[in-house]
């Protein structure tokens, strides 16, 4: 009778086991399509914000950049939401647009980013993802830093032409994206999909 028991309970423990670590590898092979998809996504919104802000500033200049910018950012990250199928968005510590703001766990990541940087981490390529509960749901969460670059400087940087600098108070009076250097964390990518 002993010897029964204690098989069964071998072989409970075992298939409780092998269920546990099958579970795990299936999270870390979902976690890594996820992140796939995600930099799938980010590619595609980045490249297309680059695309319509290189457009207009070639056409006009910074200042028509800005305005590209101010009335295209937007759709074109709801319109890419929608074709990846992840809500994806932008954020920074210091941000331009309001409807930017990060929320808290965005803002944690944020300030990981630059405290990787400052021991010595290449911001191109930093990214942070993970699986958070979020008001009762599983959701997959992922950010991507944006390094600033040169030309990133004629509307984030210190010396701002007069004419972008007004462009900047007319459209964005409560702006806090300037100042910035080449290499700074300008911000960053943010993808979240509800599991």
């Amino acid at each position: 009778m002993k010897i029964r028991s204690v098989t069964g309970v071998i072989a409970t423990v075992s298939a409780s086991l092998y269920l546990v670590l099958s579970a795990q590898a299936l999270h870390a092979a979902s976690i890594d399509v996820l992140d796939d998809n995600a930099q799938t996504a980010i590619k595609a919104l980045g490249g297309a914000l680059q695309a319509e802000i290189k457009g207009a500033m070639k056409q006009a200049g910074p200042v028509a950049a800005i305005a590209a910018c101010n009335e295209q950012a937007m759709p074109i990250t709801a319109k890419t939401s929608i074709e990846q199928g992840m809500d994806i968005s932008r954020t920074a510590l210091r941000i331009r647009n309001p409807d930017n703001q990060a929320d808290s766990w965005e803002l944690e990541v944020l300030q990981q980013f630059q405290e990787r940087q400052a021991e010595g981490e290449p911001l191109m390529g930093m990214v942070y993802s993970a699986i958070v509960e979020q008001e009762g749901q599983q959701v997959y969460r992922m950010m991507r830093a944006i390094p600033t670059q040169a030309v990133c400087l004629n509307c984030h940087g210190n010396d701002l032409d007069p004419e972008v600098a007004q462009k900047l108070t007319t459209l964005y009076p409560q702006d806090k994206a300037t100042g910035f250097a080449v290499g700074d964390l300008r911000g960053a990518f943010s993808v979240r999909k509800v599991l």
